[in-house]
């Protein structure tokens, strides 16, 4: 988000989203029956000393978030079946690294 909403951050960026492109982008991606959305989380939130803008931008968008999620699973966009398998579609690969063998 832009600094401007969320002034106590660890990482501002300047000319970053406001708080309606988020907003649209979380509507998007909930009503996209084709989207994957494992998790979302909301972190580098610091309680202000002057102003209670951060928390504020911080609890109107884990609202959003969970809103959108009750609305796609409430409209049938959510499937449940392909959440049961996320993990099970990863490609399971050994790093050489961490089986190496002492000779």
């Amino acid at each position: 988000l832009d600094g401007s909403l969320v002034p106590n951050t660890g990482t501002p960026v300047p000319g970053g989203l406001h708080y309606w492109h988020l907003v649209e982008t979380i509507e998007h991606l909930f009503a996209n029956p084709n989207a994957i959305i494992i998790s979302a989380d909301v972190n580098e939130i610091v309680p202000g000393k002057e102003s209670n803008i951060t928390q504020f931008s911080a609890a109107m968008m884990a609202t959003k978030i969970l809103a959108s999620h009750l609305s796609a699973k409430e409209s049938g966009n959510w499937n449940s079946n392909i959440m049961k398998n996320a993990g099970k579609l990863r490609v399971n690969s050994k790093s050489e690294m961490f089986f190496q063998t002492k000779k």
